[in-house]
């Protein structure tokens, strides 16, 4: 898994993987890092049921909600696949 770090003493701000921190150290994450991904995922999460109701828009009324449950449970099983599955553990480098 690759970091981003700073350097307290130097300021130095980078990236390195997991096996290069040195052993005793814990990896600091840059907190406009971490900011940045919280916010383009509740982003994502935002724009699903709009994706739903989009989908919903092209089709007639009686199909309106079966396709709005529909960009939901597709959400629903990706987050089960990619935080539970040991084989996407392993694609992302987990």
């Amino acid at each position: 898994m690759v970091v981003s770090y700073a350097d307290s003493d130097s300021g130095e701000i980078g990236w390195r993987t997991t096996s290069e921190v040195p052993t005793g150290e814990t990896p600091t994450f840059v907190p406009g890092d971490l900011g940045f991904i919280l916010i383009s995922t509740g982003m994502v999460w935002f724009m699903i049921p709009g994706l739903g109701f989009f989908y919903a828009g092209m089709l007639r009324a009686k199909n309106a909600l079966s396709l709005i449950l529909l960009s939901f449970w597709a959400a629903a099983i990706v987050s089960i696949q990619v935080n539970m599955a040991p084989t996407f553990k392993a694609i992302l480098g987990m």
